[in-house]
C-alpha cells in the first residue's frame, strides 16, 4: 500500500482512484450525484457497485493515516 502519508487528508474520490478501486468518471459520476441529491460520495459509490463498503472502510482509514497491516504479518504470542 505503499506510504500511508501520500494518501492522508485527501479527498475520498483521490484516495478510492489512488488505491485503484475506481476511474476518475467512476469519481465524477459520484460527485454529480452528490451535487444533485447530497450525500457522502463512499455511500454513493457503494449504491453505484463501484465499490463495497469494505472497500470504503479501507480508503477511510487510508485517508486518515491509519496504518494497514496484514494479517499475515501478525504472530501470535508464545503459549505460557
Amino acid at each position: 500500500m505503499g506510504d500511508t502519508m501520500l494518501y492522508k487528508n485527501r479527498p475520498l474520490g483521490q484516495v478510492f482512484k489512488m488505491l485503484e478501486l475506481v476511474t476518475e468518471g467512476h469519481v465524477q459520476e459520484a460527485l454529480q450525484i452528490q451535487r444533485k441529491e447530497g450525500g457522502l460520495i463512499g455511500e454513493i459509490l457503494v449504491r453505484l457497485g463501484y465499490v463495497t463498503p469494505d472497500e470504503v472502510e479501507l480508503a477511510l482509514q487510508v485517508q486518515k493515516g491509519v496504518k494497514i497491516v496484514d494479517p499475515s504479518d501478525l504472530q501470535a504470542p508464545p503459549p505460557n
